[in-house]
């Protein structure tokens, strides 16, 4: 047993020795293991954030105002008010990569419960974002119609309490996740 442990641990030296010699393996090792790791993570990201948004108010009511204010950050910029006739160069000159056009009279529509629709016009050149944030917009904005529907802050108590646990990574930061697939990916690719 101990004649073999002797041979591993003498190859293994040998191995590290001529790791020590090869400067472009060294370099390529540091490299995967750190620079490539931090860019998997960091370059991309699934999450909305700092979008500008822009905000065409025909309705002029507090409904309208409401949904305005509904857009926080670090997921959109300050929503900006613009006409309706800004609309089409704001997007084409990449000013924004949401506008939403509340149609006039949309308030009085919601409180008549006809139908009501708002127009969301989306930059789709950064992809993940665009639909993502299209998601995000949509649940903002049915939650702002049926609080002010409703005309109070509290919702309809659920039946069941959904309680979510995460271990080890408890704000759910996608960084993480993504360093962890990218150091899976450089050992993988590296045997």
């Amino acid at each position: 047993m101990w004649q073999g442990l002797s041979s591993i641990f003498w190859l293994g030296t040998k191995e590290l020795r001529s790791l020590q010699r090869d400067k472009v393996l060294l370099a390529f090792l540091v490299y995967s293991f750190s620079l490539a790791i931090y860019v998997q993570a960091r370059g991309t990201s699934s999450d909305v954030h700092n979008a500008s948004i822009g905000i065409v108010d025909e309705d002029r009511s507090q409904l309208s105002r409401q949904l305005a204010n509904a857009f926080f950050e670090p997921n959109f910029n300050e929503p900006v008010l613009i006409e309706a006739g800004e609309v089409d160069a704001a997007m084409d000159a990449s000013r924004f990569m949401f506008v939403l056009d509340i149609p006039p009279n949309f308030e009085r529509h919601v409180v008549q419960e006809r139908p009501a629709e708002i127009q969301v016009n989306i930059d789709a050149t950064a992809m993940g974002q665009a639909g993502i944030g299209a998601n995000y917009i949509q649940a903002i904005v049915q939650s702002e119609v049926s609080r002010f529907q409703s005309r109070s802050d509290r919702s309809a108590p659920l039946a069941i309490e959904l309680v979510i646990r995460r271990a080890f990574n408890a704000n759910g930061n996608p960084v993480w996740f993504a360093s962890l697939m990218g150091l899976v990916n450089q050992v993988t690719m590296l045997t």
